[in-house]
């Protein structure tokens, strides 16, 4: 997008919006809007209609909430770092979410911001990962390390150390009862890819099927009864 000023074109930084509250997308797009450098060109409220704008109008930043409806938010991430790697991610998260931030640090987004944050530390936020800096808010800091050294904890005792995150959150469904396009439409992958991670899933585990998988998963606690 882009205007005259002073006889020169400038090219505004694109942005989309991804909340599901309609007041809170109002009121970033209201202080956002009135900076001449910035061009809001969608909105959503769903992880699909996130993906169908993101295709639809290339922005240059999405302004992502973290738990959209319906969606998981690691998956969603990787998906967008997957199909899109030149936006950049800009994630709203509650305070203090360790679970959250440390999703947030391991998808690499280029940023993470606290919902309620005042405008002003909103719009420092995204006009450093505009510029390709990485964002962080002080108070964030600490949880964020304390999440990551307890996953790393984590790898060294509990025998879902040997999957992966992804092959992690295929085998939990999969204990759920769910099908391999159900885990497909679950974590935005094909069914064709979920089942080149259960063909994984088994091999690493040394089992046959899913019925021994889900049982070597449940005996050793990855995934709740």
């Amino acid at each position: 997008m882009q205007e005259q000023i002073a006889g020169q074109v400038c090219t505004a930084i694109k942005l989309i919006i991804a909340d599901d509250s309609p007041l809170f997308r109002l009121g970033i797009r209201s202080f956002l809007e009135e900076l001449p450098e910035y061009a809001i060109v969608g909105e959503a409220d769903n992880a699909e209609e996130v993906l169908r704008l993101c295709e639809q109008s290339c922005p240059d930043i999405l302004l992502i909430d973290l738990h959209l409806p319906s969606a998981n938010g690691t998956a969603l991430l990787d998906m967008l770092r997957e199909r899109y790697p030149e936006i950049k991610l800009l994630v709203f998260v509650i305070p203090h979410d360790e679970e959250g931030l440390t999703t947030c640090a391991m998808s690499s987004v280029n940023g993470c911001i606290a919902k309620n944050a005042d405008p002003d530390l909103i719009l420092k936020a995204v006009h450093s990962v505009s510029i390709g800096e990485c964002w962080l808010q002080e108070d964030m800091i600490k949880t964020v390390f304390n999440g990551l050294r307890r996953a790393r904890l984590a790898v060294h005792q509990r025998p879902q150390a040997r999957l992966s995150t992804r092959e992690i959150e295929v085998i939990t469904f999969l204990a759920q009862g769910m099908r391999n396009l159900e885990i497909a439409e679950q974590l935005f992958i094909s069914e064709r890819t979920v089942k080149v991670h259960m063909a994984n899933i088994f091999d690493k585990l040394g089992v046959r099927d899913r019925v021994e998988a889900v049982r070597y998963a449940l005996n050793n606690g990855m995934v709740p009864h």
